[in-house]
């Protein structure tokens, strides 16, 4: 009688929970289409950029990255922070914020120069991380400062329960493939399927955003400077070596140094 009436509370409680739905930890479908090209025109220029990863909670913020591959072995840096590591990836650290329209971006204002257009501005100074959705016809005005949406994302609170510290904006590249892009990232493939939404057999297409989640130690890597992460990588640390002396020299010891230190 009792398994019975345990039996029922547990059914009960599980038809509770599911009146209530589960974010997903993907949230964020992959913005690629097979009919997405680099090209720009002034039908472009809308009230609602297309491209932009949705989001739930405006004026919300978080840190994103933009990365992408440099097209030489000189390039210059561009509206890049710096290149990571000895690689040929470039990154830009961003401030990323949900509107009102519940669209994430980062606005950087840029000042146009002759010759400046639509399509250089989104995909040439750019690369590809904005749409041409930038308000204002460039190639007719020089000199004229034209406010920016960069594309960005920020961590589903289901990520964050799974370490993910942030997400970054990697812009795809002929001839890539996920399997390529993790490899050269240092982060696991299955990772970034599951943030975008895909499978293993879904086309990617060239000059489109892929979402890239990060954790701590893969956020670190590419950004010392991101203070949280610098912060989760020292109690790492901490914890491994007050786990040691533990084991070594006993609990009181670990958590005196554990006090010290943290």
């Amino acid at each position: 009688m009792e398994a019975s009436f345990a039996s029922y509370c547990c059914l009960c409680f599980i038809l509770f929970l599911s009146l209530f739905p589960i974010q997903s930890v993907s949230q964020y479908p992959y913005l690629g289409t097979a009919n997405q090209t680099s090209g720009c025109s002034i039908n472009d220029t809308n009230s609602t950029p297309n491209g932009y990863y949705s989001c739930d909670v405006p004026y919300s913020s978080c840190s994103s990255y933009l990365i992408a591959k440099s097209k030489s072995h000189n390039q210059d840096l561009g509206f890049y922070d710096k290149s990571i590591g000895n690689t040929n990836l470039l990154m830009k650290a961003v401030g990323c914020s949900c509107g009102e329209d519940h669209l994430y971006r980062n606005i950087t204002e840029y000042n146009t120069t002759s010759g400046d257009s639509f399509e250089t501005i989104a995909n040439h100074v750019f690369d590809g991380f904005t749409s041409c959705s930038i308000g204002i016809n460039a190639s007719s005005t020089e000199g004229i400062s034209v406010e920016v949406w960069l594309r960005c994302a920020c961590p589903t609170q289901d990520q964050k329960n799974l370490g993910i510290q942030s997400l970054a904006v990697y812009m795809v590249q002929p001839n890539e493939s996920i399997s390529s892009i993790a490899r050269d990232l240092l982060v696991e493939q299955d990772s970034i399927l599951e943030a975008n939404m895909l499978s293993n057999t879904t086309q990617l297409y060239p000059f489109t955003p892929l979402l890239v989640p990060l954790n701590t130690s893969e956020t670190f890597k590419i950004d010392p400077s991101n203070s949280d992460a610098c912060v989760s990588q020292h109690l790492d640390l901490v914890v491994i070596v007050a786990s040691i002396i533990s084991i070594a020299f006993g609990p009181s010891l670990s958590l005196a140094l554990f006090t010290i230190f943290v």
